[in-house]
């Protein structure tokens, strides 16, 4: 039951009738790299100096869960500022909460299914499942 917590605490935070934001374009680059989604930041600056005197410093990759793609590799650009060393990752909080695997998109879609089909848990996951290839359910985890 890790994705419907999940779902229930995204319902609870964010959800308030509107439409999702897809901002997130305008802030980031993507591409696909020998079918890997390759995220950067289109301008990228330090966190903790605001310096945008930067350097690419490899990438950490992830798998995330979109709705209509299923299940994706991620590369996400990582960074280290010249000025602090500090080093940091492309910031995709506009895709994916913190901590989750599942897009903010699934998570809205998986909601739209509820609101449709207001009905048994089971019965949502099951059409997830079958919309994308995706099982929910707590036994996968």
């Amino acid at each position: 039951m890790i994705f419907l917590k999940d779902l229930a605490k995204y319902v609870a935070n964010n959800f308030v009738g509107e439409k999702s934001n897809k901002k997130h374009s305008k802030h980031l680059i993507t591409w696909i790299n020998k079918g890997i989604l390759r995220i950067e930041m289109k301008n990228p600056y330090c966190p903790e100096c605001n310096s945008t005197s930067i350097n690419l410093n490899a990438l950490y990759y992830r798998k995330l869960y979109y709705y209509d793609k299923g299940k994706v590799n991620v590369g996400l650009q990582k960074y280290k500022c010249k000025k602090c060393s500090k080093e940091f990752i492309t910031d995709i909080k506009s895709i994916v909460e913190d901590n989750s695997n599942f897009t903010l998109e699934f998570k809205e879609k998986t909601l739209e299914l509820v609101g449709l089909f207001y009905r048994s848990v089971r019965k949502v996951a099951q059409r997830v499942k079958n919309d994308t290839g995706i099982n929910i359910s707590h036994h996968d985890h």
